[in-house]
């Protein structure tokens, strides 16, 4: 009978043991989801945006009460300060705009490659009709059809491999 207890003590302590860890695991876990509440309830508040004389004069007080400036010095640090905030704003815009022209350049130029592209198929295919015949024609058109599937396959399989995190060489 003594060889039993010892057995069945462990057993329970084992038990207890998986109950306090299970215990746990929720527990972090709520904690967990109270952080990310909180920090997804932040990112609601955000400052609305000032224009560039609202920027100006809060910069100004700023350094008015940190360098005890006179009138004089804060009149003409407001006229600099703003004439900087609309330089940054027109920069901002300048930039914005070369922004998206590039990217309707980009696509103008993709649609352009695209179309010269359907023109040489068109040329070659019309060219591949007047030396095949009807037989080796549609043949070739199927084999041709075959291998831009494959391609289309493999474009899938890569663009999948470089979305999986990738592995660390040891």
């Amino acid at each position: 009978m003594l060889s039993i207890k010892p057995f069945t003590n462990s057993i329970v302590l084992s038990v207890y043991q998986q109950i306090k860890f299970n215990i746990m695991k929720k527990v972090v876990l709520a904690l967990l989801l109270m952080v990310g509440a909180v920090t997804f309830a932040q990112q609601g508040e955000r400052k609305p945006k000032l224009s560039p004389e609202e920027m100006a004069d809060k910069r100004v007080e700023k350094l008015k009460s940190e360098l005890q400036l006179n009138e004089n010095q804060v009149a003409q640090l407001r006229d600099l300060t703003k004439k900087q905030m609309e330089t940054r704003k027109v920069f901002q815009e300048e930039r914005k705009a070369k922004k998206e022209a590039a990217q309707r350049d980009r696509k103008e130029l993709m649609q352009q490659a695209k179309q010269r592209m359907d023109e040489e198929r068109k040329a070659n295919d019309e060219a591949m009709k007047k030396i095949l015949t009807e037989e080796q024609y549609k043949k070739w058109v199927s084999i041709r059809e075959e291998k831009m599937e494959q391609a289309k396959e493999r474009k899938q399989e890569r663009k999948a491999e470089n979305r999986k995190p990738k592995m660390k060489k040891e």
